[in-house]
């Protein structure tokens, strides 16, 4: 008998950087107010939604990340499993990466949004040095899981 491993899967993966200036300024954005990065790729469009002042229900603030799946078609298979990644990096490369936040998504119809997930208290990052020159640099990951 033979001994071989078939794959089953493959995984797409798109990764960028994402600047925020102005960080200080931020902090009059309304709750629901957002920046925006639009992607394509693996044949998909997405939007990386960043709320750089998400209030959380003890008062604190959020530096808060969604990604929304903008495609106009229904996806191939009727749904897309998507793993969402973010964490804060220095684009100097000193300092080590953050802890990467996770969101697992399935998505099955245009328009839908994945859970806002809090990537860092906006106290934390303000007195990290993460924050240089009033910005920062958060690295976001999509991965699209494909069957083969």
């Amino acid at each position: 008998m033979e001994n071989t491993c078939i794959s089953f899967t493959a995984v797409a993966r798109s990764v960028r950087m994402l600047k925020i200036d102005g960080f200080s300024l931020t902090e009059s954005m309304d709750h629901d107010d957002c920046v925006r990065s639009r992607w394509s790729f693996d044949g998909y469009e997405w939007v990386v939604r960043v709320y750089p002042a998400m209030s959380s229900a003890g008062g604190g603030a959020y530096v808060v990340l969604e990604v929304a799946f903008l495609s106009n078609s229904k996806p191939r298979r009727g749904s897309v499993r998507v793993a969402i990644g973010c964490r804060l990096v220095d684009p100097r490369g000193i300092l080590k990466p953050s802890n990467e936040i996770s969101i697992s998504k399935v998505f099955s119809r245009p328009q839908e949004c994945s859970t806002k997930a809090a990537v860092v208290g906006r106290r934390a990052l303000a007195a990290s040095a993460f924050l240089r020159g009033d910005s920062f640099t958060m690295e976001c990951s999509i991965e699209v899981l494909k069957e083969l």
